[in-house]
């Protein structure tokens, strides 16, 4: 074999493995834009949602019915009572007329309300006196 064919095949056995690394390099490039969200594209969370339900007993009502919530949210809701009726605390045993509630799961509030039993036992002695 001459030098000059050596050279030939050492040229070409070069530039055979360059071209295959450039190739297998491009393909793999390719794979991990490919897995890349464009600019054009928009990219979709997943928000969990529970439901909120309240609701006041006779004798009472409440700020808010409740709804569908994403998970976090806080929602502020006051209890009323009507005349001649007490608040002695919500069904989850705060006892504030007004409450915040972080949205984690699915909850049920119930505003409590009873008569006022002093001012009932006051208009009884005012009927009989």
């Amino acid at each position: 074999m001459s030098v000059k064919n050596i050279y030939i095949f050492l040229f070409l056995s070069v530039s055979l493995l360059l071209l295959s690394c450039s190739k297998e390099e491009e393909k793999e490039t390719s794979i991990i834009q490919s897995n890349q969200p464009t600019a054009n594209e928009s990219q979709q969370t997943s928000v969990t949602q529970f439901n909120l339900t309240v609701s006041a007993e006779q004798g009472g009502s409440v700020s808010t019915e409740g709804g569908t919530y994403d998970e976090g949210t806080e929602v502020t809701i006051t209890a009323t009572p009507s005349s001649d009726y007490i608040f002695p605390g919500w069904s989850n045993g705060a006892s504030e007329n007004t409450i915040t509630i972080k949205i984690d799961k699915n909850i049920t509030l119930s505003a409590i309300s009873g008569p006022d039993s002093i001012l009932m036992i006051w208009k009884l002695w005012k009927l009989w006196s």
